[in-house]
């Protein structure tokens, strides 16, 4: 990543990703912002690729879904030495070196074995919570199965049980992916390799709330998970190719609602878990905020909260609140939440399971996050701590929904209205159970794994 310091930079495409990328080039490798290109959107310090002029060093592109066909356009253009790829990799930025060699290396084992099998679960980044259940699940049933993660802490904790997990961007990897029957994804930022036509993918995507997204044109999935036929119709369908949609429901939340057995446990923060048993929890998950990261900026100035005021009043009404990150905004606060001591506030890992703490929660503090309605399946308290609202809303480009009439719960914008909240009665049930019947088809939510597993099994019949 020195390569970049104090050059002249474009970055593309322009998203809220992009914005954060920006942001942290420009104090740590004090670069010299352009602006950025995007072939879709406009406005200021917005260009198009052919539009922009030739002083500048390096175009930096950002994309987990995109970069190859970015790359591909721009290189028509661009000197391939000013063409400079980012990937993400354990929550940190790396310069990606081998721009189409993985997709022509699976392409190649892919064509030399027409014959296909087996199941493998992509999850790059981390774990996933979606791969993780039906993962275990499919594995207890005896199917053919492998786990494909570089997340290199849950790639050991999982070979630590003797599950079938392989690093990424090997080649035992690579001979997996292009072997396989069937390829499931819950997250978008792995589809850039080669599918042969004898292969079928599989998205179960991992949450829906109200955030827009962009669509997503560089693969067709064969079938794509959801959990419910209105969030089909006003989401998904939008923003996925696939030739079925199925609203099977998800593993994670299938999970909220059985028995927790051992294995459930497996990447969760198990010294959390064990106090969600013992005592009365508040679960607050803020969503990430890619505008705000700075220098001058500190985690309580974003999360609008004084932790030792609000460890106070915790302390005084006998909740223990636990709070999980997005792993994009972890990063960037780590060494200031090691060095954390408070009686009644602890931080979850980033990349941890939260969801057997989810299931112990008494409330949930929340804001635009998709995990206030996998929430509405225990039908619980939900506070919503919206004091950025308009902020985030014109940096994101609006919401799918009214905001308003699919958030139920009581909104709050200081921290004293949270606390007050807490006391407040729970007045929001109906409410809750009338969003719930959109969000989630109740025929088959306890029983999603074994509905995603029958699409699998036939092969083993």
């Amino acid at each position: 990543m020195n390569i970049l310091k104090n050059k002249k930079i474009f970055i593309a495409p322009y998203t809220p990703m992009s914005n954060a990328l920006k942001r942290f080039l420009s104090e740590k490798f004090e670069i010299d912002f352009l602006g950025f290109i995007d072939k879709n959107k406009s406005g200021k310090g917005i260009y198009k690729i052919d539009n922009i002029n030739a002083n500048y060093d390096y175009i930096v592109i950002l994309s987990p879904n995109h970069f190859q066909d970015i790359y591909k356009d721009y290189i028509k253009i661009v000197d391939k030495r000013k063409l400079i790829v980012i990937e993400i990799e354990n929550q940190k930025y790396n310069i990606k070196h081998d721009i189409n060699l993985e997709q022509d290396r699976i392409k190649t084992l892919s064509l030399q074995h027409p014959r296909k099998q087996g199941i493998v679960f992509i999850s790059k980044g981390f774990v996933d919570t979606n791969n993780k259940y039906l993962f275990l699940s499919c594995y207890r049933s005896k199917l053919d199965v492998t786990l494909i993660t570089d997340n290199k802490d849950h790639l050991n904790k999982l070979k630590a049980h003797d599950l079938p997990v392989i690093e990424m961007n090997t080649k035992e990897a690579d001979t997996k992916i292009s072997l396989a029957k069937y390829i499931v994804f819950d997250q978008a930022n792995y589809t850039n390799f080669f599918i042969h036509p004898a292969q079928t993918t599989i998205q179960q995507w991992h949450g829906v709330g109200l955030k827009k997204m962009s669509k997503l044109t560089n693969i067709v999935y064969d079938y794509f998970i959801s959990t419910s036929k209105w969030t089909n119709k006003t989401n998904f369908k939008n923003v996925f190719l696939a030739k079925k949609y199925l609203d099977y429901g998800y593993p994670r939340n299938e999970f909220l609602l059985r028995e927790t057995k051992e294995e459930d446990l497996l990447l969760c923060d198990k010294d959390l878990y064990e106090l969600s048993l013992r005592h009365k929890i508040i679960l607050y998950m803020p969503t990430i905020r890619e505008y705000l990261f700075s220098k001058k900026d500190t985690l309580e100035n974003i999360l609008n909260i004084s932790l030792k005021n609000l460890n106070e009043e915790l302390r005084k009404l006998d909740y223990i609140m636990i709070v999980k990150l997005h792993p994009y905004v972890i990063e960037f606060y780590k060494d200031f939440i090691i060095n954390c001591t408070y009686s009644n506030i602890f931080f979850h890992s980033a990349q941890g399971d939260v969801y057997p703490v989810l299931k112990n929660t008494d409330i949930l503090v929340t804001d635009y996050s998709s995990v206030a309605y996998d929430f509405l399946l225990l039908n619980k308290k939900i506070i919503f701590f919206d004091y950025d609202r308009d902020v985030y809303e014109k940096n994101m480009g609006g919401f799918l929904f009214d905001y308003d009439k699919y958030s139920p719960g009581i909104k709050t914008k200081t921290q004293e209205e949270m606390i007050n909240a807490i006391y407040a009665p729970d007045v929001y049930s109906k409410n809750r159970s009338q969003i719930k019947k959109l969000f989630f088809n109740e025929k088959t939510i306890h029983k999603s794994t074994d509905l995603i597993k029958n699409l699998f099994k036939k092969e083993y019949v």
